[in-house]
């Protein structure tokens, strides 16, 4: 059982990050370089400059193309701040910011952040700082309070059997667990067991004692962590109290064991009563039978965070990341249906996934809601379904998709319950939200809270939520925020040049729109660059009915050009984009009312307005062909306020690895492509004539093998995004670790 090798295959060009923390230590250095060079992970080591150049020339070793990252001059460091005084009463943001400084609460941030997948540390660490590290930063798994290791046990014969493969627990960490704790381990080390040997666990607590052979408080401890496993896990095949020979040869448990049991001498997952006795153990197996032993592991964490012995080679230290990079490919393999929802105050539309491979098992929309006559069109297995209907409400529109889904005929489920997650997109989510969240009453609160800003978007979205929770109220409910990838654009750039009490009281301010989509291309920019996700400075163009432009500097938008609503930035379809502000007080002193104005703004300018006939492209480069000289017209304008944009955004990006199209207009427009790239020449653009040309609604890169800055068209898949979004939230239901690490009773480090 090659467990390392099958894992280092796995995660081989994944792309996936792990924090190194110790990056003082020249053992770190020489493992990122091996975890760089072999594809196997993108590593991040922290650490101060001096430091750092001190451990690499020990290590003898370049740090060409790893990330390095010092806490203290970090841009992240703020927002890590904040986010931590957020998660612990009590916690200033001056005193957060004095934890998180320090590499492994910096690096457990990063984790608890989403910016990396994992962290290994412990070469120059106690187990017992990292582990408070791990539980203030990403918290514990929900119904966990006792974080705890195991150890990965393989012995080269065992009864027959080639390298045999045990859980050994807890061997580390809790010296002597009561009986909550002890259930705690068992459970955990359970799904240790999954993740890493691929097999259903079978889970034996350890004693002096089989069945009441012997007894003691030391034997009642262990029976009452039995009971306590059984009641929380009534699946999982766990039994106890057994000596070690019964846990695990057939014979033994054939003549000690009365009674039947799933676990007798079959165990792969042993549970030792205390940790004197889980730390002997492994070190005889390791020794006695010629055993490797690999850990220890830390387990319990909502996200997955490793500790490494002091003693630990190079070797050992790439074997841990290996495993611990296998153990998070195979948490995210539960499959899960994910229904998401994008609710109008017109139509709703739909799509249900299968996660986590993104398979869309059924689509579809209802359009028209409030009309005479709405309609339903529904795709199914390579089918389509339509059907007239009297649709009042976006309430009676989720009805309807939901009859429909689980249908006899047309339908993909049995029945409702059987979606795991609904993720829902909702326009404006303000200030208070910097990424996609799980819903409850507060969140529900601030998207009412914001509907004066977007009114036409937030009320049906709204809707869509309190029809999903009636339908579905035991199901997982996720907010997938427009506005939330803009949330790092700093001040600078999102305020506006008016008086600061109108931000203070109203929260005028730029906030920016089409958010999903600008992550999804960005981040998929990056990916077929072969970089991390926050390794790419773009400029991502969703050009569609609406438009906006957004500059995304290591991964993240700081600055975009739709504002305080989507009615700012380049002209669209039949909005007007940037104007000056003096034009409306000039119409509205020749007679025009506020509502005259916001629906000349809104519906009678940028495309339609300038060309006076339509507001598609395609109708406008047919007429601008025939001659018509408002259509060419409202196309150059078009072009050329994009132009400025991009070189607007190169400015303030400095460097520029890629532009980005996406959207109706930038996956199928050729030639408004081609007039905008041919204007972009001076930040290093390379248009591909020939490879523009055959691109349409497809992947691909346009740009020259040469250009300096690559040109992408990238179909946007905002559905996919929220669906993954609503996944990962569903799965490990990561905004409330921290809450339940503080009811653990974990103190605050200062």
């Amino acid at each position: 059982m090659d467990i390392i090798g099958s894992f280092r295959e796995k995660a081989r060009g994944k792309n996936l990050s792990v924090v190194l923390p110790e990056g003082r230590d020249e053992r770190i250095i020489k493992a990122a370089r091996i975890l760089k060079d072999e594809d196997i992970a993108r590593p991040i080591v922290l650490g101060k400059p001096e430091q750092l150049e001190a451990a690499r020339e020990k290590a003898g070793v370049s740090l060409d193309g790893i990330e390095i990252i010092n806490p203290k001059e970090s841009d992240r460091l703020e927002f890590y701040s904040e986010r931590y005084s957020d998660q612990r009463e009590g916690i200033s943001v001056d005193v957060a910011r004095r934890i998180v400084v320090k590499p492994l609460f910096y690096g457990g941030m990063m984790v608890a952040c989403g910016d990396a997948d994992t962290a290994v540390g412990g070469v120059a660490s106690a187990t017992t700082t990292l582990i408070q590290a791990g539980v203030l930063t990403v918290g514990l798994v929900p119904g966990i309070k006792t974080p705890s290791s195991y150890f990965l046990m393989v012995i080269p014969s065992f009864l027959g059997e080639k390298d045999k493969a045990f859980i050994y627990a807890d061997c580390a960490v809790n010296v002597d667990p009561s009986a909550e704790q002890l259930a705690d381990i068992a459970l955990a080390s359970a799904v240790s067991a999954r993740r890493l040997l691929g097999q259903e666990p079978r889970v034996a607590l350890l004693s002096f004692s089989t069945k009441g052979s012997g007894a003691g408080a030391s034997v009642d401890k262990v029976r009452e962590a039995l009971q306590i496993a059984r009641q929380r896990e009534p699946g999982l095949a766990i039994d106890g109290e057994f000596q070690a020979d019964s846990a695990i040869i057939p014979r033994v448990a054939a003549k000690k064991v009365k009674g039947e049991s799933a676990v007798a001498g079959e165990a792969n997952v042993i549970i030792f009563p205390d940790l004197n006795s889980g730390n002997i153990a492994y070190k005889l197996t390791q020794y006695m039978a010629d055993a490797q032993a690999i850990g220890p592991f830390l387990q319990g964490f909502a996200k997955p965070i490793t500790d490494l012995s002091r003693g630990a080679t190079v070797d050992d230290i790439v074997a841990t990341v290996i495993l611990t990079l296998g153990q998070l490919l195979e948490s995210t393999a539960r499959k899960m249906k994910v229904l998401v929802i994008n609710a109008g105050s017109s139509s709703v539309k739909y799509h249900l996934y299968r996660m986590p491979q993104a398979e869309i098992l059924a689509g579809g929309f209802v359009e028209r809601i409030g009309e005479e006559i709405s309609e339903l069109s529904h795709f199914y297995n390579g089918k389509s379904h339509t059907a007239p209907a009297k649709i009042e409400s976006v309430e009676e529109a989720m009805e309807l998709i939901l009859q429909t889904l689980a249908d006899e005929e047309v339908g993909v489920l049995q029945q409702i319950s059987e979606i795991d997650a609904v993720g829902h997109r909702v326009v404006h989510g303000g200030e208070e939200f910097t990424g996609s969240v799980v819903i409850d009453e507060k969140v529900i609160a601030s998207i009412e809270k914001f509907a004066d800003l977007a009114p036409l978007h937030n009320p049906p979205n709204l809707a869509g939520i309190r029809a999903a929770q009636r339908h579905l109220p035991n199901t997982v409910q996720v907010a997938c925020f427009d506005t939330a990838f803009h949330a790092t654009i700093p001040k600078v750039a999102y305020m506006y040049a008016l008086p600061y009490e109108l931000y203070e009281k109203y929260g005028i301010r730029r906030y920016g729109f089409h958010g999903i989509s600008h992550r999804y291309v960005a981040r998929r920019a990056a990916a077929i660059m072969g970089r991390g996700k926050y390794d790419i400075n773009a400029i991502t163009c969703h050009l569609g009915n609406g438009c906006s432009i957004t500059a995304v500097k290591n991964g993240r938008s700081i600055d975009t050009s739709m504002g305080l609503t989507p009615l700012e930035g380049v002209p669209m379809g039949t909005r007007s984009g940037d104007l000056d502000p003096a034009i409306l007080f000039y119409l509205a002193d020749k007679g025009y009312s506020a509502e005259d104005l916001k629906n000349l703004c809104n519906t009678k300018s940028g495309l339609l307005g300038i060309s006076c006939v339509s507001n598609d492209v395609r109708n406008l480069e047919e007429l601008a062909a025939k001659g018509h000289a408002l259509a060419q017209l409202a196309i150059d304008v078009f072009c050329y306020r994009i132009k400025k944009y991009i070189g607007a955004y190169a400015a303030v990006l400095d460097t520029v690895d890629a532009v980005v199209f996406t959207g109706g207009i930038g996956e199928n427009a050729v030639s408004l492509r081609e007039k905008i790239c041919n204007a972009a020449t001076q930040i290093g653009v390379q248009l591909d004539y020939a490879a523009n040309k055959m691109v349409i609604a497809k992947e691909a890169q346009v740009s020259t093998k040469d250009s300096q800055v690559k040109v992408f068209v990238i179909p946007t898949n905002e559905q996919a995004a929220i669906a993954n979004d609503t996944y990962e939230l569903a799965r490990r239901h990561t905004a409330n670790c921290l809450e339940e690490a503080t009811a653990s009773g974990q103190g605050n480090p200062e």
